[in-house]
């Protein structure tokens, strides 16, 4: 079965710490359990790129594939040094890498966003608190099981 993590960019993660990670990690933990066995990111920022990197970390392990989107070429170029380190980590670990759009604008987000939603079964989403996202919108669109990372609650 194939798994989506993401999160809303509209609400930041304020305090991304051992603490959250421990909590994103359990979640993963329990996405692998119930038979999740590909992931894929929209890895835009330093938030998708962690949750990746927990899976580079672990994908032999549990002989699992992991496939990054990322919304536009040079996306790294805004990142910082540690955040590009990781990405080349999970960029050169990845089973497959897909480019949504050439052009560096709003629309190469959405289009990152339904392509990891409309090639799960189920998306993870983090840090939601808002009514909208648009990953939710592809997951009504494609029909896709929605589970909130905070509470690992399915709707």
């Amino acid at each position: 079965m194939r798994c989506s993590i993401a999160y809303s960019y509209s609400e930041k993660i304020a305090d991304y710490n051992n603490s959250f990670r421990a909590t994103l990690q359990t979640n993963i933990h329990s996405c692998i359990n119930q038979g999740y066995n590909s992931f894929f990111f929209n890895c835009y920022d330093d938030i998708t790129v962690s949750a990746a990197e927990i899976i580079c970390c672990i994908k032999d392990i549990y002989n699992i594939k992991m496939n990054i989107v990322i919304p536009y070429k040079n996306i790294c170029r805004q990142w910082d040094d540690k955040t590009n380190n990781k990405f080349a980590f999970i960029q050169k670990n990845a089973d497959s890498f897909i480019i949504a759009s050439l052009e560096p604008d709003f629309a190469a987000f959405q289009r990152a966003d339904e392509i990891i939603t409309s090639n799960s079964d189920m998306i993870l989403i983090l840090n939601i608190k808002t009514s909208y996202s648009y990953n939710l919108k592809y997951a009504q669109k494609y029909n896709v099981r929605v589970c909130y990372g905070d509470s690992l609650i399915y709707t």
